[in-house]
């Protein structure tokens, strides 16, 4: 049972990111995450009012929010030294019932592939939200879970199985990544959301746009990408039968690497990694990419630029 934390809505809260980060560096013992996560899987999302780099707030909707805090801090007192001012769980069509407290244990497989499995640390026990407010941090950190009233705790993570009788492990099968290669990708109308590398996680059956929520605007579609002083002409489009990244070299001799160059700097770049991988296309319309149908195959878009 695997699970890669979105690398899409870490980018999406780099701000939050940033400020734990400086946080971390100034105070020296700030090491201890605390994580909570909406359960996108299921519809669910966060809702966030925090502090902005012009001294005012902001307020955004995520799948997840990470935070850092120290073993003396009680959770309310890290959202609070981390300008978090308020948060909420919504869902369209579910009701929230409390949250569970997990755990991610590591795990490497006989390729050196590492992956994480999560655990239910809190039994059949729902908190509210008061009391996860109160619980203070462990040297481990703390991750809670929203629980929403129709998906049973069994099914969080768990093996699932389609109609069509394809068993689901709970990793999403596909993933479908974009890179801006020097460019940027916009992905709402008033260009609050941007990145230079996002990836999407899609079931088998489905087309990436079915999975994506902050790019749908009804039932189109805003996902432009630009760069200064360049036309944009396509993407070149390679398929495998897998993508993991954070590798620097392949590690199976079936596989091709990519580096993305993040425009953050060296330090952030990240190696992505398609097994048996093939060139799907060049120059391929960004509406055609709109209309494959994942099944048993990963896609990396590279932008193109003259």
């Amino acid at each position: 049972m695997k699970k890669w934390f979105a690398l899409a809505l870490c980018l999406c809260l780099c701000l939050m990111a940033l400020g734990c980060g400086a946080m971390a560096e100034e105070d020296g013992n700030y090491e201890c995450s605390l994580d909570f996560l909406a359960y996108e899987e299921g519809g669910g999302l966060l809702r966030v009012t925090q502090d902005d780099w012009l001294g005012g707030t902001e307020t955004g909707e995520f799948g997840m929010m990470g935070l850092l805090g120290a073993g003396d801090m009680t959770v309310a007192e890290v959202l609070e030294h981390s300008g978090v001012h308020s948060f909420e769980v919504i869902h369209d069509a579910d009701t929230f019932e409390g949250w569970m407290e997990y755990e991610v244990a590591e795990l490497t497989d006989e390729w050196g592939f590492t992956d994480w499995e999560y655990v239910r640390v809190s039994g059949d026990t729902l908190f509210t939200t008061d009391e996860v407010m109160a619980m203070p941090l462990t040297e481990s950190g703390k991750m809670f879970v929203a629980k929403w009233a129709n998906i049973p705790m069994e099914d969080y993570f768990a093996v699932q199985v389609y109609d069509e009788g394809e068993v689901f492990s709970g990793d999403w099968p596909n993933t479908f990544a974009f890179t801006a290669n020097g460019g940027m990708i916009y992905m709402t109308k008033d260009r609050e959301w941007e990145a230079d590398y996002t990836e999407y996680w899609v079931d088998n059956g489905l087309k990436v746009t079915d999975v994506m929520n902050e790019e749908k605007d009804g039932d189109d579609v805003y996902f432009v990408v630009e760069k200064d002083g360049a036309k944009f002409t396509g993407w070149t489009v390679y398929q495998g039968d897998a993508l993991e990244w954070g590798y620097d070299e392949p590690v199976d001799e079936y596989a091709m690497c990519f580096v993305h160059e993040s425009a953050a700097g060296p330090d952030a770049n990240i190696s992505i990694m398609l097994t048996n991988c093939t060139l799907y296309g060049d120059n391929v319309a960004t509406e055609e990419l709109w209309e494959i149908v994942c099944d048993g195959t990963s896609y990396y878009a590279i932008a193109n630029w003259e």
